[in-house]
């Protein structure tokens, strides 16, 4: 049985009529400058100039516009990477760059994250990052395809690139573990793209990230206060950004006479046994690590069977401390010493990221960190003298 409402709604509408269209599908005025900027775009991609524009009397007059309203556009332009000014009284040089800043389709686009991983091979912490991201773009009416794009991340991945951005369907870009050469090269398209993580060395994206430098750096403070001097950090992929970063922070460990300690770094290959080989070795070291910090809650399991193998005790001995949380080390016993993040607020940062860069033109550089809290757990302890 139903029952009808006893008031109207609120908006004052019948049922029935159509809800109104989000903000993002109304339609926008388009000014003066974005047309001038388009029409200087789509005559680069035509050829009809290769090398250099025309002087700005030339221009001013080709397209009807004022003076105030050409500078603009070119300032516009530049801005974008498209072309490079020549000076006063000079021409100004194209770059060879022609995506629009202003042609990023948001009706009915879809925003794509390439990856080099299937969804289902990923961690619960960056699915939890993915559903945030789809429910916040969900509202703007934008969906998000997950792309394992595999090839990408073997040799220069420039053609396939320009392949997958001359899709006209596509509205913006997560990047999620990308190389240093993928993230160049977005960069240098200035294709709307957000980076989930660090960026590499050396290149500027709008990215949202755990700060994982600060995070090192507390760990280093931690290990100095506790007397531990010789750190061992395990880590699946040494050359990721948010490996290099967490490097970056332990290695500014500095002991109470003033000297610095030591940092060693176990390349994990993913197998129970080689992650074995490279512990045995360094424990048999004359000063072995009495520190351990591994990147993913997935490899403290192993880490402690392993430690407990050796009869190494966790803390007593050994202790041991996690970077990135997952939901299950709630339940560790002992409980994990670890830093834990909302991954929820960093789907929906991200999220809101892209969407503000898709609107504006993709100009905009924005890079968003979020703080790690730090859970002290059972297994971080003062260092055992010897």
């Amino acid at each position: 049985m139903s029952v009808k409402p006893k008031n109207p709604p609120a908006s004052g509408k019948a049922p029935g009529t159509r809800p109104a269209l989000p903000l993002l599908f109304c339609p926008r005025r388009i000014s003066l400058v974005e047309q001038t900027v388009e029409a200087v775009r789509q005559l680069i991609a035509a050829r009809q100039w290769t090398s250099e524009l025309p002087g700005e009397e030339a221009l001013r007059k080709q397209f009807g516009i004022s003076r105030v309203t050409l500078r603009k556009s070119l300032a516009h332009l530049a801005a974008h990477g498209v072309i490079k000014p020549g000076g006063r009284g000079r021409r100004h040089f194209i770059t060879g760059i022609t995506h629009s800043p202003f042609t990023a389709n948001t009706s009915g686009g879809v925003i794509r994250c390439l990856s080099a991983f299937g969804e289902m091979e990923l961690v619960h912490s960056t699915r939890i990052i993915l559903d945030e991201i789809r429910k916040s773009l969900a509202v703007e009416g934008v969906r998000m395809d997950w792309e394992r794009q595999a090839k990408l991340w073997k040799g220069n991945p420039a053609r396939h690139l320009e392949q997958l951005a001359a899709d006209p369907g596509t509205a913006g870009w997560f990047l999620y573990r990308a190389t240093p050469e993928i993230q160049q090269w977005f960069r240098d398209s200035r294709l709307p793209s957000v980076v989930l993580g660090p960026c590499h060395a050396g290149i500027t994206l709008p990215s949202v990230q755990a700060d994982v430098t600060a995070l090192g750096r507390h760990m280093a403070a931690e290990a100095a206060r506790l007397g531990h001097r010789h750190l061992a950090f395990v880590v699946f992929d040494p050359g990721v950004a948010s490996s290099l970063n967490t490097l970056e922070g332990l290695r500014r460990i500095t002991l109470t006479n003033g000297q610095p300690g030591r940092i060693s770094v176990i390349s994990d290959d993913g197998t129970t046994a080689g992650l074995r080989r490279a512990l045995a070795a360094l424990m048999k070291e004359p000063d072995p690590p009495t520190l351990i910090m591994v990147t993913g809650a997935a490899q403290s399991l192993p880490v402690l069977g392993i430690l407990r193998q050796m009869n190494l005790r966790v803390p007593e001995d050994v202790s041991l401390a996690v970077r990135d949380h997952e939901p299950f080390l709630r339940r560790s016993v002992p409980e994990l010493s670890r830093y834990q993040i909302d991954w929820a607020r960093f789907g929906r940062t991200a999220a809101r990221l892209l969407m503000e860069i898709v609107r504006g033109g993709g100009g905009r550089i924005a890079q968003r960190k979020l703080l790690p809290e730090f859970v002290r757990g059972e297994t971080l302890a003062k260092r055992r003298p010897d």
